[in-house]
């Protein structure tokens, strides 16, 4: 949303006082694969939900990103900043709940890990990345879930902000949501 809390808060305050929509472009609802892991979390079917891994191993200092992704005043502190957001966002929408405290670790591995997240139930788990979406039963093997295409997320995203225009109604991802997601990263940062 904004490199600091300080710039969401002016933000959400200017929209406030103008009387416009303010939107975040936090993407992660409209994957079919986090639509899916809230649903099974929410019908209970794999039990309670113990924890969440969420997995981001990419090589972040390529060429073609430009130089002001990492100049902490202008980017707000760097990949965490950017992967973060969309690794909290993705854990705030499918379990529906707000972050009550935060910690994180950031480290390099030669070897690369795949890029993915794990949810680990009292009945079983469920597996997102690179094979697809794999869910396991008790001690069952993982058996993969067909889904449908995320073609449309970026068009449904834009439709929900033009929605919440013409019908005069609140976004579906409003300020306060990215002002959360970016109180969560500085309270990591402070962690480092």
């Amino acid at each position: 949303m904004a490199a600091s809390s300080q710039d969401c808060k002016a933000m959400i305050k200017a929209a406030e006082e103008n009387n416009v929509k303010l939107m975040i472009g936090h993407i992660q609802r409209y994957f079919s694969s986090n639509r899916k892991a809230r649903e099974i979390i929410r019908s209970g079917q794999l039990g309670r939900l113990v924890s969440i891994t969420d997995t981001r191993n990419v090589y972040y200092f390529h060429d073609k990103r430009p130089g002001w992704f990492l100049d902490k005043e202008m980017s707000g502190g760097g990949i965490f900043i950017n992967l973060g957001a969309h690794c909290l966002d993705k854990i705030k929408f499918v379990t529906d709940s707000k972050i009550k405290s935060i910690a994180g670790k950031a480290s390099y591995y030669e070897e690369r890990f795949n890029v993915g997240t794990h949810y680990f139930f009292t009945g079983g788990a469920v597996k997102v990345g690179s094979e697809g979406f794999l869910v396991s039963r008790e001690d069952g093997p993982f058996e993969r879930i067909e889904l449908e295409s995320d073609e449309d997320a970026f068009y449904l995203q834009l439709k929900d902000f033009t929605d919440s225009i013409k019908e005069d109604k609140e976004p579906e991802i409003p300020g306060e949501y990215g002002l959360e997601i970016i109180e969560a990263i500085e309270e990591v940062y402070r962690g480092i």
